[in-house]
């Protein structure tokens, strides 16, 4: 995933080579490396690999997280913050000193996948349900389908899904059903 503004450029990958906590022998230099869940070395973990660039610097942070991690629309880039999802886990990185500012749970629910930013939320696609969080992370509604959703598109004032049984859902930007077909 690439994101960009007026002040970073910053690429967001898996880690596949793989990445070893506490090890000196991993495959990729990191400059940071963040760990907001406080996985151990031997945990079943991952890591994004985040590029970032600025006007004065590059560097490398290795964000650590659940194993079921996705690098598409895993991101939200706004100002120096960098707003990440690892599954259950968002983590808020100033970009400006490469630190973990906050971390926060999503509770209940399963694997999520993608995370969004529409106007004062965000929205989290998950295998089985949308989230839509405030700007402190708290949950505000959750919206759950048939089956598992395949495919989701975002539009000016509502959210478009459609599921594995290739039902179609219409939801507005407070969870509210405005239409569905199956």
């Amino acid at each position: 995933m690439e994101l960009a503004n007026d002040k970073y450029r910053v690429s967001i990958k898996i880690d596949d080579t793989p990445f070893t906590l506490g090890s000196a022998d991993n495959s990729i230099e990191y400059d940071v490396v963040l760990n907001p869940s406080d996985y151990d070395r031997d945990d079943f973990y991952k890591a994004f690999c985040i590029e970032v660039q600025s006007s004065d610097r590059s560097y490398r942070i290795a964000l650590v997280g659940s194993y079921n991690i996705y690098d598409s629309h895993c991101a939200v880039l706004e100002c120096d913050m960098l707003t990440v999802l690892q599954d259950e886990t968002i983590s808020q990185i100033d970009l400006s000193v490469g630190k973990l500012i906050r971390k926060f749970n999503i509770e209940g629910g399963f694997l999520n996948i993608e995370l969004y930013r529409v106007s004062d939320k965000y929205i989290v696609l998950g295998e089985l349900d949308v989230i839509g969080l405030n700007d402190r992370f708290e949950k505000e509604w959750e919206f759950s389908g048939k089956d598992i959703f395949t495919r989701m598109e975002i539009e000016e004032d509502r959210i478009k899904l459609w599921d594995w049984e290739k039902c179609f859902y219409e939801i507005d930007f407070q969870g509210n059903l405005i239409d569905s077909r199956t």
